[in-house]
């Protein structure tokens, strides 16, 4: 094969070559895109669930609240003594404050939970998007940079060649008048 011929094999491989790593540039983006919508979906679902699984903790935990107060009222009437004054009023006001503490606890814990994995999920789509762009931008400077290496070796081929004299190693065009590509671009004829 001749010099000119290895030069425009060689320019097309190494565009060939930049084609094929922006595909992958592109694979590799959509399955960073793919995973983090995925993750971003299981963070959504983990914050209902936690939001979730908070309500009804604080359900549990009035219920609870309720049976203990019910449970002081029960044992405050059995002593004998009137339940509707004084301290035993106190007691029993105190434990369902408590109650309500605990459960605006449990709430809040839940509520921040909820918000962490909601947050997570925001990030996760933000990452897909990001992937995306990210994996245009690579495949585009792939190709660009493919076609630059590709006409800077074909230009020093020529160079190097255009100097010696032996430019009519490249392939001549067919256009029936005998005039060879090179003899046409380099006005030899």
């Amino acid at each position: 094969m001749d010099p000119g011929t290895l030069a425009l094999v060689a320019a097309g491989s190494q565009i060939a070559g930049a084609v094929v790593g922006a595909e992958g540039a592109k694979t590799q983006a959509n399955a960073q895109a793919a995973a983090a919508g995925y993750n971003a979906k299981i963070a959504a679902q983990n914050a209902e669930l936690a939001g979730a699984e908070g309500e009804a903790k604080v359900a549990q935990s009035q219920a609870t609240t309720r049976a203990k107060i019910g449970a002081t009222l029960a044992s405050q009437a059995a002593s004998g003594v009137n339940i509707n004054t004084g301290s035993n009023v106190n007691v029993r006001e105190s434990e369902a404050k408590l109650g309500t503490l605990d459960a605006l606890t449990i709430r809040s814990n839940a509520a921040r939970e909820a918000y962490g994995y909601a947050a997570q999920s925001q990030l996760d789509i933000a990452a897909a998007k990001n992937a995306k762009v990210a994996g245009n931008i690579n495949a585009t400077a792939s190709i660009l940079g493919g076609f630059g290496n590709a006409a800077s070796s074909y230009g020093k081929f020529l160079s190097s060649n255009s100097s010696t004299g032996n430019i009519t190693s490249t392939p001549s065009s067919s256009s029936g008048n005998g005039i060879s590509y090179e003899d046409s671009y380099f006005g030899t004829h």
